[in-house]
């Protein structure tokens, strides 16, 4: 459980510029946060102090809340915020919320002190948004709903403790921005006993919550929030793997935040204006298409679901998710916020925008080259061909992010708000039921489509932008039929049940919906078959359209397939085209067949014969079809020998260098064959390393990460090293395990090192690091394998 330290500072000025500090116990609960299901009596307790409580979300001080002097009684859903008051000084305020879900048909409809009515700015005041807290009893009474109680237990809650007042000001001002608008709350993450959370923790933590969205928050009586954790709310950061219960790329998140955003739902959520707008709603959408996106390259964000409690009111179903900013770039690209330009449909949202104004202008120029020298162009492929494969609505001219690191780095485009994605219906804020080419890529002036038509001239571009169709439309690609709609699948079973309760919560909400609320039965389920439909076929209705625009060859890519067990010694290799149609041309020195620019046969390419090839060592082989002059999609595939895993080795760990010195820490990772390793979506875990989409490694070749405290130190210290990435974590100076996964959460490589026992003593003492003396990689626990390093320093790239 995350907690504040036993003993906590605050100065209480009372009528005086200077107030005496002392140290404050923390209040101490008799029982924890969590569920429950019959009543009970909470005990205090903070030794030599006053206890000063609440339980309407107010911040308890030394003159507001009950004097604690008996147990308090718990029979409801309730959020207790106590604090210690001793000496003039006021300890930290501690917060627990206690649940019992069989109470929550008794909400009432207008508690004390909380509005009932917003007014949206679309609609204007004489159209006012009105609601109430209860849920729905023609809901909760209907057989086909089932238990309520046991819903909630489904998925973990998320509790929000905060004044009233102060709720009631973001409420109201839904559409104001900035921190004039934000207030202190607490945050309480609750897991149920279900199996499926078993040793999950939950924290609390103190940060600052505001309202977060646009036009789609202001025309729905449901809002979605942001929390941003800040030091002058208490923890700096949210230091917890929030994602550990994540649906899919669970293994891959990370577990620090700045800042995260409670989704209601968007243009989708039930209790939107207007009823018919969110018919089709399945209110998983979004995250589908983020999870997609994760499939597909490696980044993106994640999200999982949640029942939301505010003050200890049921608020319905919210999707967590992270905000992709410029501190979100900094944590998967390494780094620091500073160092990042993050920019989104509204314009700036942190850094220096230099770059990105010169990207735009050389978009409106059509100059392709200056383009590419600015624009992650395979990952803004990715992130059109997935756009363009859901049909995505209310985009491209709205509802995107993207980023890049200064002064340098090349922009990368990151998926936002596409609950619009297999919408049933066509048209709707340009919405399509599926796969389609958007015909707003030729007159729109939004970004997105003018850096397209820059990049479109280019015939290298278009046969790149082919290679990434093959590879996300194949049979294994995240962009099949079979992968999206497990994706899917996943998804909806998650959220099932949850939905009655946000059924009861807010399916009467909306105007046309006051008296037949939506319901699971009734809406949700009609909706989630919908798009099981839509997804059907969708794959090769994307290839069809994407031929039908000019953007995907007329032939398709040749079949790599492996015909014996990658254990074996060598490995026998089939390449053929599909039908049998046109030449087939491969390589295993990494180079493409097709000549870039020329569209001719690279010279070390070879015209695929009779029978199968014969590897010996694990190769990367690049194939293409040549057909009539026209150049089919790539195949590329790392075929390994001897092993299951990528040939990817820790060769070095620099734990304690010189003086304690962490800032010239170093990871050396090696790649042991000869054949390019994509490390998209790997991560190094114990420090917190995110390899970047499009990462590589040669074959040979060797990586160097380190700290991002100092750079420039390091690079004085080795100034012939050339660094790989930055991390955010530490080293441990008393060991641990280090590992290496892929996107599936596979230890690749590893070392569990210590300071002690048989592990090299010079190491532990400071200045030396541990360098791998044998094996060619794989996982290397044991001491026999390590030595110090004969150099004071070591040899990091060498």
């Amino acid at each position: 459980m995350l907690t504040r330290a036993a003993f906590t500072v605050i100065l209480l000025c009372i009528g005086c510029e200077d107030a005496r500090v002392d140290a404050v116990p923390e209040v101490r609960f008799s029982r924890e946060r969590g569920f429950c299901e019959t009543p009970f009596e909470l005990a205090l307790s903070a030794e030599g102090a006053a206890i000063r409580y609440t339980t309407d979300g107010a911040t308890p001080t030394a003159g507001r809340g009950a004097l604690y002097d008996t147990p308090i009684p718990i029979g409801a859903t309730t959020v207790v915020r106590a604090v210690a008051v001793a000496g003039g000084a006021v300890g930290a305020v501690a917060t627990h919320t206690f649940i019992f879900p069989a109470h929550v048909g008794r909400q009432p409809a207008r508690p004390a002190g909380y509005l009932t009515s917003v007014v949206s700015e679309r609609k204007g005041p004489s159209r006012a948004q009105t609601f109430d807290y209860a849920m729905d009893a023609r809901v909760l009474g209907d057989p086909a709903s089932g238990d309520i109680a046991s819903h909630l237990r489904d998925l973990p809650s998320l509790a929000v403790a905060l004044p009233v007042a102060d709720f009631n000001l973001i409420y109201a001002n839904h559409r104001r921005r900035g921190v004039e608008w934000e207030r202190a709350a607490s945050v309480e993450l609750i897991y149920p006993g279900a199996s499926r959370f078993a040793g999950f923790a939950g924290f609390q933590i103190d940060c600052g919550i505001r309202s977060h969205g646009g036009l789609a928050v202001d025309q729905a009586r449901k809002k979605s929030f942001r929390l941003l954790f800040k030091r002058q709310y208490g923890e700096g950061k949210l230091r917890y793997p929030l994602f550990e219960s994540a649906v899919h790329h669970a293994h891959s998140a990370t577990d620090r935040f700045d800042t995260v955003v409670l989704r209601a739902g968007g243009n989708t959520n039930w209790s939107k204006d207007d009823a018919w707008k969110h018919a089709s709603s399945t209110y998983v959408r979004d995250q589908l298409v983020r999870d997609t996106e994760i499939a597909m390259r490696g980044i993106g964000a994640r999200g999982i679901f949640v029942h939301l409690w505010l003050n200890g009111l049921y608020f319905g179903l919210y999707n967590i998710c992270e905000r992709p900013d410029a501190k979100f770039l900094a944590t998967y690209f390494g780094g620091q916020r500073s160092e990042f330009c993050s920019v989104n449909h509204h314009g700036l949202v942190d850094g220096d925008d230099t770059r990105w104004r010169q990207l735009l202008t050389a978009a409106r120029r059509s100059d392709a080259t200056a383009v590419r020298a600015l624009l992650d162009v395979d990952g803004f492929s990715d992130y059109v061909l997935l756009n363009w494969a859901v049909g995505m609505g209310d985009w491209p001219y709205n509802n995107w992010y993207a980023g890049a690191r200064a002064p340098s780095g090349k922009f990368t485009f990151l998926c936002w708000d596409a609950e619009l994605a297999f919408w049933a219906r066509a048209g709707y804020h340009y919405s399509h039921p599926g796969a389609r080419v958007s015909p707003l890529f030729r007159r729109s002036s939004a970004p997105i489509p003018l850096l397209w038509r820059a990049l479109e001239r280019d015939p290298d571009f278009l046969l790149a932008f082919a290679d990434r169709v093959a590879r996300h439309c194949g049979e294994d690609g995240a962009l099949s039929d079979d992968a999206m709609r497990s994706r899917f699948q996943r998804l909806a079973a998650a959220v099932e049940t949850a939905i009655v309760a946000e059924s009861a919560r807010w399916g009467d909400a909306a105007w046309g919906n006051e008296s037949r609320p939506r319901t699971r039965e009734r809406d949700w389920y009609p909706n989630r078959d919908a798009v099981l439909a839509m997804i059907d076929g969708n794959r090769d209705r994307l290839v069809a359209a994407l031929r039908a625009a000019g953007y995907y060859p007329r032939i398709d890519p040749p079949r790599i397939r492996r015909l014996s067990d990658p254990a074996v010694e060598g490995a026998l290799v089939s390449i053929a085209a599909p039908g049998g149609t046109g030449d087939v041309f491969y390589t295993t020195d990494g180079v493409d067949p097709r000549q870039p620019g020329t569209g001719a046969t690279a010279a070390s390419a070879h015209r695929v014969e009779e029978g199968p090839i014969r590897i010996s060592v694990t190769t990367r082989v690049r194939a293409r079809v040549r057909h009539r002059g026209e150049w089919s999609a790539l195949a590329d595939e790392l075929v390994l020998v001897g092993r299951a895993t990528p040939p990817l080795c820790i060769t070095e760990v620099m734990y304690r260098p010189a003086g304690d010195s962490e800032a010239l820490e170093f990871v050396e990772i090696r790649n042991t064959s000869t054949a390019l390793v994509d490390l998209t979506g790997m991560r190094l875990t114990g420090v917190g390393h995110h390899f970047a989409p499009g990462a590589t490694v040669p074959g040979g070749g060797v990586l160097v990460l380190i700290p991002d405290d100092d750079p420039a130190a390091f690079s004085a210290r080795y100034p012939s090293v050339a660094v790989a990435g930055v991390y955010r974590g530490h080293l441990s100076n008393d060991g641990e395990e280090v590992r290496l996964v892929d996107r599936d959460g596979a230890t690749v490589c590893s070392v569990a090192y210590r300071c002690d026992g048989p592990w090299p003593a010079e190491a532990a003492a400071g200045g030396r690091s541990l360098e791998l003396t044998d094996g060619a990689g794989g996982e290397h626990h044991g001491p026999a394998s390590w030595r110090a390093s004969e150099t004071p320093g070591g040899t990091p790239g060498r």
